[in-house]
């Protein structure tokens, strides 16, 4: 499963792939906007506005999440001093993204 999706406050892109499947394409993607072209091993990874879990698992999720929105801020060269738009992104995250991967993939393990 690949859910697209874009933080409201910023307007940046998340794309969220799911499944052991759509690791090939999460390389790619990675590839095609810089970074190396090491496969993700593990239960997750996060490159740039992309991120991968093997399957959908809440804690992963919010690991690589939690990379995101550290690399968005930096991106973005915000001055975030008490973390308050990385809380905010992962808030947003876990309203707004995490309830349509546990839907999707209730009861069905990729």
């Amino acid at each position: 499963m690949l859910l697209k999706s874009r933080v409201p406050l910023f307007n940046t892109p998340l794309w969220v792939f799911v499944g052991e499947k759509e690791k090939v394409k999460f390389t790619k993607k990675c590839e095609e906007h810089g970074a190396d072209d090491e496969v993700p091993t593990g239960s997750g990874c996060q490159c740039g506005s992309f991120v991968w879990l093997k399957e959908p698992e809440l804690g992963v999720f919010v690991h690589e999440v939690h990379h995101f929105a550290s690399a968005t801020v930096e991106f973005l060269g915000i001055r975030d001093e008490n973390r308050e738009v990385e809380a905010y992104i992962l808030e947003w995250a876990m309203k707004d993204i995490w309830p349509k991967i546990a839907l999707k993939s209730d009861g069905e393990r990729q």
